[in-house]
This record gives C-alpha cells, sequence and structure tokens, in this order.
C-alpha cells in the first residue's frame, strides 16, 4: 500500500510535468498574472463557498477498501487535472476570464467538481470518511489493550509515515524554500529569472505544487518563509520503538488488525496532508474550476448556485 500512494504521487507530478511541457512554465505564469486582482488570493475561500452552497449528485458507495479507493482517487484527478488543462486553454488564447463564461464549459466544470468531491471530504464514500473510520476500528482495538493516553500516543506516533519523503505539504514546501535560497538565495522570481530557472528542480517544484504556478504567490511565500525554520517531520525513533514494543502485548491477530489499519491510516493521512493539498481544489487545477465559477457567477449575478447560472447561461444562447 506505501508503494501504491508512493506511485499515485509520482503519477500527479507526471501529469502537471506533461502539461508544463506542452505549455511552459514561463507561458503558464504569464497566464496567471493576467487574472483579476484578487482572483488567487481569494481562489480557495471562493471555492470552499461555492463547495459548500450546492449540492452535488455524485454516486454514494459504502466503505471501501483503501486500494480502491486509492484507485479512484487517481483516476478522477486525472480528470481534473484535464478539465482544468481545457480552461487554461481558453485562457491562453483570450487572456479575459469572457472567455470562461460559457454553458458548456460550466456544465464540464460542476461535473468535474462533482466526481472530485466524491472522493473528498463531504462523501460517505470519500478521504475523511475513510480515514475516521480506520482511525474509530483502530481505537476500539487499542482500547482493549491500552488505556485512552497510550492510546493516544501511538495513535499520534504511528498515524504518519516518519520519513522526510512523506512529509505533510507544509512541511516540504518549507523545506524546498530552504533549498531554494541555499542554492539561489532569496531571489525574487521575474519572468526573466523564471526562464533562467526552467531546467532547475526546485523552483518548479515549489510554482508547481505549491504556488499554483503563480509568480507573486511564489514571492509572497518566500518573503514570508525567510525567516521560519524547518519543524520536525517525525516522532523519532525513540517512538518507533516504543509504539512496536506496545504493539508487541498484542495477541498475533489483533496485532496483524492493528498493523493494517496503522498503515491505511498512514497512507490516508498522507493523501489528506500532502497530495490533496498539491493537485486536488487547493492547488492550479482548483484554481482553473473556480475561475470559471467567477466568471459565470459574474456574467448572471449569481453568486453562488451553479445549477442556476448554467441554466441562466443555457437561457440566453
Amino acid at each position: 500500500m506505501r508503494q501504491q500512494i508512493e506511485i499515485l504521487g509520482q503519477e500527479c507530478q507526471k501529469r502537471h510535468i506533461a502539461l508544463e511541457e506542452r505549455y511552459s512554465m514561463v507561458n503558464i505564469t504569464r497566464i496567471m498574472e493576467t487574472l483579476p486582482v484578487g482572483c488567487i488570493e481569494n481562489a480557495i475561500k471562493h471555492y470552499q463557498g461555492i463547495i459548500r452552497g450546492n449540492l452535488w449528485y455524485f454516486p454514494t458507495l459504502e466503505d471501501v477498501s483503501v486500494t480502491n479507493f486509492l484507485e479512484r482517487w487517481n483516476a478522477v484527478h486525472a480528470s481534473y487535472l484535464k478539465v482544468a488543462e481545457k480552461v487554461f486553454g481558453h485562457l491562453s488564447e483570450s487572456r479575459s476570464l469572457d472567455s470562461l463564461v460559457d454553458a458548456n464549459l460550466l456544465e464540464d466544470v460542476i461535473r468535474s467538481e462533482t466526481m472530485r468531491g466524491w472522493v473528498g471530504k463531504r462523501s460517505p464514500s470519500g478521504l475523511d470518511a475513510l480515514l475516521n473510520s480506520r482511525v474509530e476500528q483502530l481505537e476500539e482495538l487499542l482500547q482493549n489493550y491500552f488505556d485512552a493516553d497510550i492510546v493516544d500516543e501511538l495513535l499520534s506516533v504511528g498515524g504518519v509515515y516518519e520519513d522526510a519523503c512523506f512529509a505533510s505539504a507544509e512541511t516540504e514546501m518549507i523545506r524546498l524554500f530552504h533549498q531554494y535560497k541555499h542554492e539561489f538565495g532569496v531571489v525574487q522570481l521575474t519572468p526573466e529569472i523564471l526562464a533562467q530557472f526552467a531546467g532547475k528542480d526546485v523552483p518548479m517544484t515549489l510554482l508547481r505544487e505549491f504556488c499554483r504556478c503563480s509568480l507573486s504567490e511564489f514571492n509572497k511565500k518566500l518573503s514570508l518563509l525567510q525567516s521560519s525554520n524547518l519543524r520536525a517531520v517525525s516522532e523519532g525513533t525513540h517512538a518507533l520503538e516504543r509504539l512496536a514494543s506496545f504493539l508487541e502485548e498484542i495477541p498475533e491477530d489483533d496485532r496483524n488488525r492493528a498493523a493494517t489499519l496503522f498503515e491505511e491510516i498512514r497512507v490516508l493521512n498522507y493523501l489528506n496532508l500532502n497530495l490533496e493539498v498539491k493537485y486536488s481544489f487547493k492547488g492550479w487545477a482548483g484554481l482553473m474550476h473556480v475561475v470559471v465559477f467567477t466568471a459565470c457567477s459574474n456574467a448572471t449575478n449569481i453568486p453562488i448556485n451553479v445549477y442556476a447560472m448554467h441554466a441562466k447561461l443555457k437561457k440566453g444562447d
């Protein structure tokens, strides 16, 4: 399962790199800077308002295996990026949100967001539901053998991977900005400097995965993180050894069940704290979805209801 989540992360990254090879990061960032003032800064808050203010008609599944869920999450986000690229194609041709005021494009984005929600927090068969289910099962099992404080300690230590390569998105971003400053100094990115850095992994990764391909967002985060320190990404060898020693006290069947649940929780936590942040609605692909909602909202004077926006646009065709 650990290998599956590692491959999933690689596939997400490859899809975004392939997009950059088609358009170039220099061109993508140039288009991002043409978005209206406040569009990028307010995108997540606006998107959350859209998400929470509409009903989404995705399928309902019973609890599924984590392996099957990861496959579904991957397929959904592959399609999610394709729709984002379609939106970007409109922007790259017109340099205007007006080109996104289109009933058919809005329908594509609504369907795409519906499926993203199917594997997200609001779905009974989504990420949070699966994670909460596994945590509850593990707590119930461990409480048969340990008091509440020990159970909390075991969950906090064993619920995340100790490897730095499986850190949270925030920790990974801070590490990469420290590496950037070490390699290039505190260099604010401009289109000219970016062209010189086109083959450099660190600035490209930061732009792609943490700054929504926005030079202004990159420079803002660089300034904010100048004095930050890296946070610990693991509990250390001693804590992990302590976890293992406690689990040795459990009968074999329950110990094996606990080990399986711990692994599933680690996988889902990494998906939640890292890949979701970089490649789902908070990332560049999400920005491309919300700009369509924004453009159609402005054109129809309908703040939240995406179905009413679509109906009004269709009526005006």
